[in-house]
């Protein structure tokens, strides 16, 4: 049977220049130490929520009944939005809702109950309430075995 290494010298060089399946041509692959994007994100560069978090946290002065007061953008806007919502506006309302609900604390799950804290025992009022209880749960054993013949 003749050798099949023609064949495999035209495949490599075949694969070589058109590539295949997840392997590109050569000649388009990156070459050691080179990046996808070599010019990349240039260094500074600010992306949209450094951008809107610099913007809502300016802070401007305002005249108020008592003189200035310094307010950041972000404030004022969910002030605007507040008084244009108590106008009637609906969309104002719903979205002024929207943040209120999303930022603020939710408030504990109705019919929450207490949260009951022991009181402090020395050892010894400890030790005492231990046996009391111990003596109560080995009377309610000996009825469960007197009902159920045990």
């Amino acid at each position: 049977m003749p050798s099949d290494d023609i064949g495999e010298d035209r495949r490599e060089k075949n694969s070589e220049k058109t590539g295949g399946y997840k392997r590109p041509p050569k000649q388009t692959q990156f070459k050691p130490g080179q990046s996808g994007n070599p010019k990349g994100r240039p260094a500074g560069a600010k992306n949209q929520r450094t951008i809107v978090e610099k913007v809502a946290k300016e802070l401007h002065w305002v005249e108020v009944s008592d003189g200035r007061k310094q307010y950041s953008t972000l404030e004022l806007v969910l002030a605007s939005l507040r008084n244009l919502a108590l106008q009637g506006n609906v969309k104002a309302s719903r979205r002024y809702h929207h943040y209120f609900d999303q930022y603020t604390p939710n408030d504990p799950p109705s019919g929450g109950g207490y949260v009951l804290v022991p009181e402090k025992l020395t050892i010894e009022e400890w030790l005492k309430e231990a046996a009391r209880l111990r003596v109560s749960q080995q009377a309610r054993i000996r009825e469960f075995e007197e009902r159920y013949d045990l």
